[in-house]
């Protein structure tokens, strides 16, 4: 067992440390341009382009044909099988393109609110699914040779060149809806143009084995599906029950909140997928993995996710300015949501790693039909109900998946818990002192608060890390955790954990 963790860790380490690094710059890259975009755009603009981009990215869960896990997840793969790949997410994503062209009429007009325009934007931004098909196989190539410095590269400059040389210009000039447009287009084109470069592959072989290929890319790609509908699901609601000005000010909280922890989920789970399908036969080493994992990612999350839902107010009219000011009152639903969708999210991929996706397929399926059903029953009216209703359904997926891993782990429901105390004093301590914080100060400067709060909870958070390292935290974790930083290897085993 010593060995496979040594394995794992001398994978996971370089990995982590280029893709961090990547999300870290595209965070505060999107900051600045979320912060200078929303000063020169409406909430109406925005609400325009999310409602076409939740149905492209929505639709795109789907068109991938599930490739990106099946490429990552497979032990071997011919050129033949790569090409067969490259053809399956081509294909659907043309195919997609079309549908979505023919139908814009009828899938943005259902939105109170929307205009003529829409469908021109919606049938434009259709054309990102056929560049994002064609680049999709050389991409999960490069997630499966674990080549995240590369990979980081490519997403930084194709951000970087759609947003500040695309985007930006054309809002200065009057664009207005046309400038993001334009700027996501730009970013698939640019994406496409350095995969090609860098991962070239076979479009055509002789012997392109699609059956070999297509009971596993169909099995994930409707897993995929179930959990685009539900991650997408609040957003559809906010533009179907109260239309399209809530939605652009939803949209805007909503991806405030997403930013910083985007950068630490999606760096920590890109890197454990590909990880965790090559290692899922040693359970001793999967669960070393998995309980590392848990126990950093919830002691980071958590606080963090707690101090956005106290500064929320100064948060959103700080970044986005005094005309998005109504959209501060939807931020301790949106936080709680995001909390557990995150939550869901790593129990969602070690699932995946243990290959036990006809169970995580059936019980996204069912939690997905009940939201639903609740949304259509109930008819919420505000964005704070329609995510009370959401949060719901991800905490029942959360037990659900944590059940799943736990089995597949073969540790007890009640072992699992242990992961989660050494969140709990950083929360404490960062939703507390926040609070204090933006009530003592409540004369100051949305801007200014929101900088004090920040420096305010990068302090308690580091404080409740000390609190947890020392008092929560078992040996076994700390011995791997210094492992993982280049620390004297030592014998821990699982017991000890």
């Amino acid at each position: 067992m010593a060995n496979s963790w040594q394995s794992i860790s001398s994978r996971i380490v370089p990995a982590l440390q280029w893709s961090y690094a990547g999300r870290l710059t595209a965070a505060l890259l999107q900051v600045i341009y979320v912060a200078i975009m929303a000063r020169l755009l409406a909430p109406q603009v925005f609400g325009v382009v999310a409602v076409c981009n939740t149905v492209i990215r929505f639709a795109q869960f789907f068109s991938e044909m599930g490739v990106s896990s099946s490429i990552i997840q497979k032990s071997t793969l011919s050129t033949a099988e790569k090409t067969a790949f490259f053809h399956l997410a081509l294909g659907a994503n043309i195919v997609l393109a079309a549908l979505i062209w023919g139908a814009a009429p009828w899938l943005v007009l259902w939105v109170p609110g929307m205009t003529a325009q829409a469908i021109a934007v919606l049938r434009a931004l259709s054309l990102v699914c056929i560049l994002n098909g064609a680049g999709h196989t050389g991409l999960n190539l490069l997630r499966r040779d674990l080549n995240f410095k590369y990979l980081n590269l490519i997403s930084l400059l194709a951000q970087a060149s759609a947003q500040f040389l695309v985007g930006l210009p054309l809002a200065f000039c009057g664009g207005g809806v046309w400038s993001l447009v334009c700027a996501a287009l730009a970013q698939g084109l640019v994406t496409l143009v350095l995969v090609a470069w860098r991962r070239p592959h076979g479009m055509r072989a002789k012997d392109l084995r699609y059956r070999g290929i297509a009971g596993l890319s169909l099995r994930f790609s409707l897993m995929r599906l179930i959990e685009a509908l539900l991650a997408y699901l609040p957003a559809l609601g906010v533009a179907f029950f109260l239309g399209v000005t809530a939605t652009g000010l939803f949209d805007r909280a909503f991806a405030l909140v997403i930013l910083p922890l985007d950068y630490f989920s999606s760096s920590l789970s890109g890197v454990l997928f590909p990880v965790f399908s090559r290692f899922r036969s040693d359970q001793p080493a999967m669960q070393m993995a998995f309980g590392t994992a848990m126990v950093t990612a919830m002691a980071l999350i958590l606080p963090t996710v707690a101090g956005m839902a106290a500064a929320g107010d100064a948060l959103v009219t700080g970044v986005l300015g005094s005309g998005f000011a109504r959209a501060a009152a939807f931020m301790p639903a949106i936080t709680l949501y995001v909390g557990l969708v995150y939550l869901g999210h790593f129990l969602g991929v070690t699932v995946d790693g243990l290959g036990k996706i006809f169970e995580k397929t059936l019980l996204q399926g069912g939690v997905a039909l009940g939201l639903i059903g609740a949304a259509l029953v109930l008819r919420p009216a505000s964005v704070p109900e329609i995510l009370a209703l959401a949060a719901m359904a991800e905490l029942i997926r959360s037990v659900g998946l944590a059940l799943l891993a736990a089995r597949g782990l073969g540790l007890s429901p009640a072992a699992l818990l242990k992961f989660f105390y050494p969140a709990l004093p950083g929360l404490i301590l960062v939703f507390a002192g926040i609070k204090i914080l933006v009530r003592v100060l409540p004369a100051m400067s949305p801007a200014f608060t929101l900088c004090l709060s920040i420096l305010a909870g990068a302090l308690l958070l580091a404080a409740g890390l000390v609190i947890s390292w020392r008092f929560f935290c078992s040996q076994a974790f700390k011995v791997q955790i210094m492992e993982l930083a280049g620390a004297k290897k030592s014998g821990a085993t699982l017991s000890s954990f």
